[in-house]
């Protein structure tokens, strides 16, 4: 749309007074916001800021941002949506990172954890249950403490390095060792 003078609007230079009237705010509050680096004074064609002068295409976009900005920002409602809005993509973003984390393997499922606990504590269970019947044989016929008590303690040990072994297992390896462990012993105490 052409002025006048044969500018575009847009291009336009007015003063602090002509945007004050347009915007209805007082000169000083215009000052205000230029020192604050909301608007930007004109420059001539060398590049030199013009005192107290401003392009209207500039300066009315920004001003009116400027406005519904700190308007919005003083009303607490719409204070306490952004920041619960903030705190939901705050949340959205760790769980996308604790999932990122789980599918690049340093967590692991509750579940899971879970059902390995008690599978390596059911193993553990059935292995030490089965010494007696694993060592019985062995032990018929002797008086010696010593001797007793050396391979009571040796079976206990093997069962328990058996055990301890299973950690340095993969996944499905350790399972079928746990699986075969928990059967021997159990038909080794049902013999």
């Amino acid at each position: 749309m052409p002025s006048g003078n044969g500018e575009l609007l847009l291009q336009k230079i007015i003063t602090f007074e002509e945007l004050g009237q347009l915007a209805v705010l007082s000169t000083r509050q215009i000052q205000r916001l230029v020192k604050a680096r909301v608007i930007s004074l004109a420059k001539n064609k060398r590049g030199q800021p013009l005192r107290g002068r401003v392009f209207l295409g500039e300066a009315i976009p920004r001003l009116f941002e400027h406005l519904r900005n700190t308007a919005v920002m003083d009303d607490p409602n719409e204070r306490r949506y952004r920041g619960a809005r903030a705190q939901k993509e705050e949340c959205f973003a760790e769980s996308a990172r604790m999932e990122l984390d789980y599918q690049r393997g340093r967590y692991a499922l509750v579940s899971e954890v879970q059902e390995q606990g008690a599978a390596l504590l059911l193993c553990c269970r059935t292995r030490l249950l089965a010494i007696p019947s694993s060592i019985s044989h062995s032990l018929v016929g002797k008086t010696n403490f010593r001797e007793i008590y050396n391979i009571i303690e040796a079976a206990i040990h093997r069962a328990l390095h058996e055990i301890a072994d299973l950690g340095e297992l993969g996944t499905k390896e350790r399972r079928r060792a746990m699986e075969k462990m928990i059967r021997e012993g159990d038909s080794a105490r049902t013999d």
